[in-house]
């Protein structure tokens, strides 16, 4: 539909986009550890990893093969996903909802503080946030009474596959389907008519053949992925905390900006349609992460999988139901706060500092000083050749 409103939502997500890659190439930031260790891997393209699924080296290949072997190559795609999954949830919110609530899903990603950073700096999560979107836009139909094709079927599990090549969290979105689903299968005989174990077979059968090269490599190296998720999880010294799981709750504010948390708070608490589906994909990573935040530790971004669907939830529910908007101050708060969150963190990278608003421990600390590093540990090693 090339209306005037689509057309200008359109030329903003990619005008953001933009900005986002000249910030890439302008940065005057060096990797994280995380960044370069991804990049070393994507020297040697394999099945799997020691500490991730090999989705990451594999987009970095690309990004790197376009625009060289630099911070901006190896960053490249990460824009571009974000930019791709902001059009994925444009359409998934249009299906389930109507134009206007799909524009808004488009405009709310690309201005979420999280993938403000994300878009930036490279990660695992990026590839991840993709396909699962992807794949809750071909099982939409669902949600709205409507049957599939055993292709689509197989495309959701695809899909599925590559979330988990993208990062094991991708489990989030199985144990979505299964509770969910699994639930309105036995309680509702029209819904056993439209969704047969059959699908969900192809479904599995989809997913299981997409991620069979990296199971097979974990069993060639002894489990190892696997093995350091469980330390990561580090549960067997855990205490339990309240407190610990509130922060991390807290933290989330962070990851959407402040006032889309207290949003999403909204919508929940009142009638949207399609709440249930959307709650179904959000509800398994927060509290699963809220559970390891009180026994252990956790991230703020580990839970980033709920936040797609609260997006198209809350642009649902700023609409209520109509093509209209019907909660224009809302907007207003949430675009302007994360408008000015992203600007900074645009300013941020392409100046290489927090200006005023840095802390005393500066987070970009690890970012910077590494060439002169390695032009420190060079000149050691130059004379001591076999050391």
């Amino acid at each position: 539909n090339l209306s005037l409103a689509n057309l200008i939502t359109f030329l903003a997500v990619i005008s953001i986009t933009i900005m986002r890659l000249y910030a890439v190439f302008v940065s005057p930031l060096d990797l994280s550890v995380d960044e370069a260790q991804y990049w070393l891997w994507s020297l040697t393209p394999e099945a799997g990893y020691f500490t991730k699924p090999p989705m990451i080296a594999w987009v970095i290949s690309i990004g790197t093969s376009l625009a060289g072997s630099g911070e901006a190559g190896i960053r490249l795609m990460a824009p571009v996903f974000h930019g791709i999954t902001a059009l994925i949830l444009w359409k998934l919110a249009d299906e389930l909802y109507h134009p206007m609530a799909g524009r808004l899903a488009a405009l709310g990603w690309v201005t979420l503080p999280a993938v403000g950073l994300a878009s930036v700096v490279i990660s695992t999560d990026t590839p991840l946030l993709l396909f699962t979107s992807a794949m809750m836009l071909a099982l939409s139909p669902l949600a709205m009474g409507r049957s599939l094709s055993l292709t689509t079927y197989s495309l959701a599990g695809i899909m599925l596959g590559l979330g988990f090549l993208s990062k094991y969290a991708a489990i989030y979105s199985l144990i979505s389907l299964g509770i969910s689903i699994g639930i309105i299968w036995l309680m509702n005989r029209q819904f056993r008519q439209l969704m047969r174990l059959r699908d969900w077979g192809v479904f599995l059968l989809s997913a299981l053949i997409v991620i069979s090269p990296n199971l097979i490599w974990n069993w060639q190296n002894g489990f190892a992925t696997i093995s350091h998720l469980e330390h990561n999880a580090n549960i067997r010294d855990a205490s339990i905390s309240i407190i610990s799981g509130l922060h991390f709750l807290v933290s989330q504010a962070a990851v959407t900006g402040p006032v889309l948390l207290l949003a999403v708070v909204m919508a929940i608490s009142t009638s949207v349609k399609h709440k249930a589906f959307l709650l179904a994909f959000m509800a398994p990573p927060l509290i699963v992460i809220t559970i390891q935040a009180m026994i252990s530790e956790a991230n703020a971004n580990w839970a980033i999988l709920a936040w797609p669907p609260a997006i198209i939830l809350v642009s649902g529910w700023l609409c209520d139901g109509a093509s209209r908007l019907k909660r224009p101050w809302w907007l207003g708060f949430i675009g302007a706060s994360n408008t000015g969150v992203i600007g900074l963190v645009w300013l941020m990278c392409i100046t290489g500092s927090m200006g005023i608003l840095t802390p005393s421990s500066d987070p970009l600390r690890h970012l910077r000083g590494w060439d002169i590093h390695h032009a420190d540990v060079s000149e050691f090693i130059s004379p001591h050749p076999g050391a």
